[in-house]
């Protein structure tokens, strides 16, 4: 068999099977939907559940809402509509008339629907049809749920068909059905032989495909092959380059690396000669290697990840020589120019410079024997590199630090005697006697340190001279600084007392006298737990204004021109600032310690208020729904009311005490949750109960009502197949709930149709039935 037919075969196979299976074309209603409302009374979600559920149960009811269908009766109505819409054998048409409250089910002549409904025992067997809708529809519809109606209906029609399905096959007229075919056996047989036809065609295109990806994977594992080797060659080409120069530490870390390597070499050497047998072998032969082929897939993924390491290990090491040559060059290239520059300075300045010239042979010995290192261990002279840079860096430094120095050296001199004139000015225009400071302290030992400087930069010693350059310049700043701070501060602590006298003279006339009398106002109201420790802190407050006002007294002195003493007459004045800051933090502390209180106070009187009115709600609920306390519930309503009196009747008494009733408040909290979700539980039980007596009176009713309305169909039926009702007698009967309308008629399509419905609205009337509005 070629491919060719094989898929031909497939094709006719296909077609057979779908001939066979495919399901009848359905007729539904115009707009190709089963439900049809033209009222609105459905949602579209409400809808699709709906024809989900015939879906789901298999039945085909096709369902019209309308709001009015004019003078015509439900039943001709009903019949002539079965008839426009041709709806097939195995199909029904639910009619609901919303303005008068009617229904009509139309059923085929002879369908399985109608069978099944005249064959159950629970329906009334002059009318069942009228009696299925008095049973199923009648009860949501009457509420105005058409949706549950319509759901129970469907629901119905699925249970008696099922139950009908379940029994012997019978006829309307209760004969048994003639079988079906004598060709079933035959039918069988085709269907069994298409099965291993259908069968054996896809074990063929199974095998097809397998060989197919099992040439394909050979394929892949030969380019990947191909690959790895060509990747472990070139490793192997570097790695022999690199093994030339390796010595020391470098020779180690190569090492590893060219173990690892031998190993998947060794590995990829066994491939060929097994990817050469399996190209040699049959395709069926070849398909029964595909485990082994999947394995060496695998072997091979493991082989890309150990190149893939292998690669980055090499190019680590080529990346710290490539970084260390570069190094090397920059710190050779910066040596070369320090070598010219000291070289022009001894020539210029006529001196040895022995210090410089014996550390530039010690560096550039080192910078020679790196090089030579790098070349065969290139780890280990990047490490000496890195730890001998800042020795290479601070020569090339002091190279360049040299001829600034010399011009520093010249310099220095002048600018000492400049400083000096400029202290001199100052001493003398501001009178200073310096009995605090000593700005010419330095100047002796200045013209030593000048002398170090210059036989330092003579032997090229560059580091001391800028030592002793930078100890020059320090002095300078400091004798220089001295004086002009203690000018600004003999200024500035003028301003200073004045400022502080005039804040002392404030706290004492105003600030004290306020706090004093928010104390009083608390005194009368609080109890002393609130203002006890405010108390003695302000009866000690004018001996700390006596000490501030000796701080300074004591500070004038030392400002004064005859003792000079500015700073520590500054350091005493900035203390006493501290003080006073303190102080007037202090008495608008409690200036406010009265206000303060008082809001803490108006606070709690509003809490007790509302806890009561919290209390009140929720018993005046529990009154609204005839509800007494007890138990618990009356339990923590009276605890709760005790603290709350008592918290008033300690807020009218005087000293008030606010910590204790701040405390008692959260257990009055307590008591009030527990006071609520008692009273909430309680109401909710109570309006469960009345909800289930609601239901079960509604039940009672609902049954009562049943019972009255079939003994009114009783009555009014008195026998006879389609007895009297709106219509006359047709081939059906039914019912209303409350009274209604029957009547019978037939479909002139398909064999017919017979049909029963009533009116599912309240109300009614014994008898012939009609309509209620």
């Amino acid at each position: 068999m070629n491919r060719r037919t094989s898929f031909t075969l497939a094709a006719i196979l296909l077609l057979m099977l779908h001939m066979l299976f495919a399901p009848p074309v359905q007729a539904v209603g115009p707009n190709g939907s089963y439900i049809h409302d033209e009222t609105g009374a459905l949602s579209g979600q409400e809808i699709s559940a709906l024809e989900a559920n015939m879906s789901k149960q298999g039945i085909k009811l096709n369902v019209l809402l309308v709001a009015s269908i004019g003078s015509q009766d439900i039943a001709s109505y009903s019949e002539q509509l079965f008839s426009d819409w041709g709806l097939a054998s195995d199909e029904g048409l639910l009619v609901v008339d919303d303005g008068i409250g009617e229904v009509w089910l139309q059923l085929p002549i002879g369908s399985t629907l109608e069978s099944a409904l005249y064959a159950a025992d629970d329906l009334r067997r002059n009318d069942p049809v009228a009696s299925f809708l008095e049973q199923r529809f009648f009860p949501k519809a009457g509420e105005g749920n058409y949706y549950a109606a319509i759901e129970e209906t469907i629901n119905g029609l699925a249970f008696y068909l099922d139950s009908y399905k379940s029994q012997p096959t019978k006829g309307t007229n209760g004969a048994a059905s003639v079988p079906r075919s004598e060709g079933s056996g035959l039918t069988m047989l085709i269907m069994i032989a298409v099965l291993i036809i259908v069968g054996a065609a896809i074990i063929i295109f199974a095998q097809r495909a397998k060989r197919k990806r099992v040439k394909s994977l050979l394929l892949q594992l030969e380019d990947r092959y191909e690959k790895r080797s060509a990747e472990l060659h070139k490793l192997n080409y570097e790695m022999e380059e690199i093994k030339k120069f390796s010595m020391g530490k470098s020779r180690d870390i190569i090492g590893d690396v060219e173990d690892d390597l031998y190993e998947l070499l060794q590995q990829m050497s066994r491939y060929p000669e097994q990817l050469r047998a399996w190209q040699q072998l049959a395709p069926s032969q070849l398909q029964k290697t595909e485990a082994s082929l999947h394995d060496m897939s695998r072997a091979l993924n493991d082989i890309e990840h150990s190149i893939a390491e292998l690669q980055s290990a090499v190019d680590k090491y080529k990346n710290i020589e490539a970084a260390a040559t570069e190094l090397l060059r920059q710190r050779q290239e910066s040596f070369a120019q320090g070598k010219k520059a000291l070289l022009a300075i001894s020539t210029d300045a006529e001196t040895t410079l022995r210090a410089l010239f014996d550390r530039q042979t010690e560096i550039e010995a080192l910078l020679k024997d790196i090089e030579a290192a790098l070349a065969f261990n290139p780890i280990e002279a990047s490490t000496r590199l890195n730890a001998e840079e800042a020795k290479i860096t601070s020569w090339v430094e002091d190279v360049n630090m040299y001829e600034h120095l010399i011009e520093a050296l010249r310099k220095l001199p002048q600018h000492i005697e400049q400083t000096k004139q400029k202290l001199d000015t100052l001493v003398s225009n501001e009178g200073l006697t310096l009995q605090e400071i000593s700005p010419y302290q330095w100047f002796d030992s200045m013209n030593g340190q000048l002398l170090t400087i210059e036989r330092s930069l003579k032997i090229g010693d560059v580091p001391t001279a800028r030592e002793c350059a930078n100890r020059i310049e320090h002095w300078l700043s400091t004798a220089l600084s001295d004086v002009t701070r203690s000018i600004s501060a003999r200024d500035a602590n003028i301003e200073h007392i004045r400022a502080l006298e005039q804040a002392l003279q404030e706290l004492k006339s105003q600030r004290m006298a306020k706090a004093q009398q928010s104390l009083s106002l608390t005194k009368q109201q609080f109890d002393a737990a609130h203002w006890q420790e405010a108390e003695q802190e302000l009866e000690q407050l004018p001996q700390q204004i006596a000490q501030i006002e000796q701080q300074i007294k004591l500070s004038c002195q030392y400002n004064d021109a005859k003792t000079q003493r500015y700073l520590e007459a500054e350091s005493i004045l900035q203390e006493a600032q501290n003080k006073v800051n303190e102080l007037e933090a202090f008495c608008l502390e409690l200036e406010q310690l009265h206000h303060e209180l008082e809001s803490s106070l108006q606070q709690l009187i509003h809490r007790v208020a509302q806890e009561k009115s919290g209390f009140d709600h929720v018993r005046s609920n529990l009154n609204s729904h005839n509800l007494q306390m007890h138990g618990g519930m009356a339990d923590a309503h009276m605890r709760g009311l005790q603290l709350l009196n008592g918290i008033e009747q300690q807020l009218a008494s005087r000293p008030i005490m606010l910590d204790g009733m701040t405390e008692q408040l959260k257990y009055v909290q307590q008591y009030y949750t527990q006071f609520h979700q008692m009273a909430a539980k309680a109401i909710a039980d109570k309006q469960a109960r009345e909800r289930a007596e609601q239901e079960r009176l509604r039940q009672l009713a609902q049954i009562e009502m049943m019972r009255r309305m079939t003994n009114q169909n009783r009555r009014n039926n008195g026998g006879g197949f389609g007895g009297g009702g709106f219509g006359g007698g047709g081939f059906g009967g039914g019912g209303g709930f409350g009274g209604g309308s029957r009547g019978g008629g037939g479909s002139f399509r398909g064999g017919g149709s017979r049909g029963g419905g009533g009116s599912f609205r309240g109300g009614g009337s014994r008898g012939g039935g009609g309509r209620f509005k």
